[in-house]
C-alpha cells in the first residue's frame, strides 16, 4: 500500500517512542518496507528533528591547506552529502578537504536519515598563501592567526569589537591589518603600571626575536582604546643591526595611561595618517651602546618619521633620549589643556648625569602646526644632540619661545662623543622660519650653560653650537633663507642658508665656501608605497 494504515502508524510511533535501539532499527526497516518509496510517509520521531549543521577548522584557511569539516547535525542522520563548491563532494561524515585556489566557497551539507533530510550552507573564505584571517578581533583569535603566519605574511583581523585583558606580543615581522578606524576596535582592560621602562606595560608590543632578518612589519586599520589602564604601543629592537621596514598607519590611539608610543633601539620607519589622542611619544635607543657604535646624520632613512598625523595633546608631545632620534614633519597638533602652558611642545634630552640616560642623538621637526588657543608654548627644549627645526607654526594668543641649554658635562656620563666626533651636548643645530600665528618669529634663547673649561668654555653658545634665523642675514651669523641666487657670497664658518627654491640647507664650511649640509628625506616616506594596501 502507498498509504500507511492508521493502526500501523500508531504501532510505528509506539515502536519508536518506547522501543530500544534494535527495535528502532527494525521499525525503520519495517516502515520503509511497507511505505516502499512513498514520499507521503513522513513519520518523525517526536523531539528529535533532523537539523543539518557543521563546523570547520581552520575558519580562515589558505589555498591548499587541509580543512577539517565536522558534522554537528542533530536528529541522528545516517548519511551525509558534502558539496565543496569547487566541483568536488564527499559522503563521509567528517571529511577533510583542501581548496586548490583562493576565493569564497559556498560549502553545503545535506544530512539524511530514513525519514527526512536537511541542508545547510556556509561560506568558507580561502585566502592566498601568506594571508591569515583571525576569526574575530578577540585576543585569542588574533594570537592564533599570528601564530600560523610566517615572517612577511599578512594577518587580517575582521570588523568588530573586543576587549583585551592581556598584552599582544609580536615577535616576527608581519603585516597586521584591521578593517579600519572605528571598525576594528580593541579596548584594553589590561591593568599595568605607568612605567615605560618595562615594555610589558604596553598593550601592543613588537619585539622581533630575529631582528637581523629585518622582516617588514606593519600595523594598520585599528582603533586602540587603552582605557587609561595601560600604556600604548612599543616597538623595540634588541639587536645591533637596525630594523628599517616599519610602518604604523591609519590607527586611532587614545586613552593611554602614559606613554602612548615608544620606540626603543635602532628602529627606523614611518608612522603616518594616525589619530593620536595622548602625549609622550618617546624615541630612545641603547644609551652607551648607541653612542659608542652608531652615528647620526639628518635627512637620511636612518630615523623614525612621524608625518601626516593628527595629535590631541595635553602635555609634551615628543621626547627623545638615550641615543634616540626622531623626525616629526607635516603633522597637526591640538593642545587640549588651555588652562596651563605647554613647556615644551618637543623635548630633546641631553646627558642626564652619572648613572642616568645619555643624550638624544638628533631630531628634525618641520612643517608642523600647533593650535594652542591662549596657552604659552615653548616650541622646543633642546638639551643635547643635533636638531633641525624649521617652518613650524604655533597658533596662540600666549607667549612663545624655544630654549637651548646644558645640564651636565658630557664627561660625567661617557662616551663624550660618537666615533665621528659628535658630542652629546647641543651641536650643529639650526632654527629658522618658525612662527607664532604666521606673523611673529619664534626666538630661541639660551637658558642654562655648563662651563667645560679650556677652549670649549660655556656650552651651549649661539653661532657656535646652534644658529637661529637672522632677519638681517648677511652671511656673518645666524641662518638666512630665500632663493639660492640671493645667498650672500661671503660667509662665516657655521652659518646656514636655506634655499627655498631647492629645499636645501647650505652651511658655510670654510670662509666664503658654501656646502650642502642638509636635504630633507624624501616625502612622503617611501615605506608608504612599499606597504601597498
Amino acid at each position: 500500500s502507498k498509504v500507511l494504515p492508521i493502526d500501523l502508524k500508531t504501532l510505528y510511533n509506539i515502536c519508536m517512542n518506547r522501543g530500544g535501539c534494535f527495535l528502532r532499527i527494525f521499525c525503520y526497516a519495517w516502515a520503509g518496507f511497507i511505505c516502499t518509496a512513498l514520499a507521503s510517509c513522513q513519520v518523525n520521531h517526536p523531539g528529535v528533528k533532523l537539523e543539518a549543521s557543521f563546523v570547520f577548522d581552520p575558519v580562515a584557511p589558505t589555498e591548499r591547506q587541509s580543512v577539517q569539516f565536522t558534522d554537528s547535525s542533530s536528529g541522528q542522520p545516517t548519511s551525509w552529502h558534502w558539496d565543496f563548491d569547487d566541483g568536488t563532494s564527499s559522503s563521509l561524515q567528517n571529511p577533510t578537504h583542501a581548496f586548490a585556489a583562493a576565493g569564497s566557497y559556498n560549502v553545503s551539507l545535506t544530512a539524511s536519515n530514513i525519514t527526512s533530510n536537511d541542508s545547510i550552507a556556509r561560506e568558507v573564505e580561502v585566502s592566498p598563501p601568506g594571508i591569515h584571517r583571525a576569526a574575530s578581533p578577540a585576543l585569542a583569535d588574533v594570537k592564533a592567526a599570528i601564530s600560523s603566519a610566517e615572517p612577511g605574511d599578512n594577518v587580517i583581523v575582521p570588523e568588530g569589537w573586543a576587549t583585551w585583558s592581556s598584552p599582544l606580543l609580536i615577535t616576527k615581522g608581519i603585516i597586521l591589518k584591521g578593517a579600519g578606524l572605528g571598525k576594528t576596535t580593541i579596548v584594553s582592560s589590561y591593568s599595568a603600571p605607568n612605567t615605560y621602562a618595562d615594555i610589558s606595560n604596553f598593550l601592543v608590543q613588537y619585539i622581533p626575536v630575529s631582528p637581523e632578518s629585518n622582516d617588514p612589519f606593519r600595523i594598520t586599520g585599528f582603533t586602540f582604546d587603552f582605557g587609561d589602564s595601560c600604556l600604548g604601543i612599543v616597538l623595540g629592537n634588541p639587536g645591533m643591526q637596525p630594523i628599517d621596514k616599519i610602518r604604523i598607519d591609519h590607527l586611532e590611539l587614545k586613552n593611554s595611561k602614559g606613554r602612548i608610543f615608544l620606540i626603543v633601539g635602532a628602529v627606523y620607519g614611518v608612522a603616518d595618517n594616525n589619530s593620536i589622542d595622548g602625549q609622550y611619544v618617546c624615541c630612545y635607543a641603547d644609551n652607551e651602546t648607541t653612542w659608542e657604535y652608531f652615528t647620526f646624520a639628518n635627512g637620511t632613512a636612518d630615523n623614525f618619521y612621524f608625518e601626516d598625523n593628527s595629535f590631541s595633546i595635553s602635555d609634551t608631545a615628543f621626547f627623545g633620549g638615550a641615543g634616540g632620534r626622531y623626525c616629526v614633519r607635516n603633522n597637526t597638533f591640538t593642545f587640549s589643556n588651555p588652562s596651563s602652558g605647554l613647556f615644551p611642545w618637543f623635548d630633546m634630552h641631553g646627558n642626564q648625569g652619572p648613572g642616568a640616560n645619555l643624550s638624544n642623538m638628533g631630531a628634525e621637526v618641520y612643517g608642523n602646526i600647533l593650535n594652542a588657543s591662549s596657552s604659552s608654548v615653548d616650541l622646543f627644549d633642546h638639551r643635547g644632540g643635533k636638531a633641525i627645526i624649521y617652518e613650524n607654526t604655533i597658533n596662540t594668543f600666549g607667549s612663545t619661545g624655544a630654549q637651548v641649554r646644558e645640564e651636565y658635562n658630557d664627561s660625567l656620563n661617557p662616551p663624550v662623543t660618537t666615533s665621528d666626533g659628535q658630542p652629546q651636548h647641543v651641536s650643529d643645530s639650526y632654527y629658522w622660519n618658525n612662527w607664532k600665528n604666521g606673523a611673529v618669529r619664534i626666538e630661541v634663547y639660551v637658558t642654562d650653560t655648563v662651563n667645560y673649561g679650556g677652549s670649549t668654555g660655556l656650552v651651549p653658545q649661539e653661532n657656535r653650537d646652534f644658529w637661529q634665523e637672522d632677519p638681517s642675514f648677511d652671511g656673518s651669523s645666524g641662518v638666512g633663507f630665500g632663493l639660492k641666487t640671493n645667498r650672500p657670497i661671503t660667509c662665516t664658518v657655521g652659518v646656514g642658508y636655506w634655499a627655498t627654491d631647492e629645499k636645501v640647507l647650505y652651511r658655510c664650511t670654510e670662509t666664503n665656501v658654501w656646502t650642502t649640509y642638509y636635504t630633507p628625506y624624501v616625502y612622503p616616506h617611501p615605506l608608504r608605497t612599499f606597504f601597498s594596501d
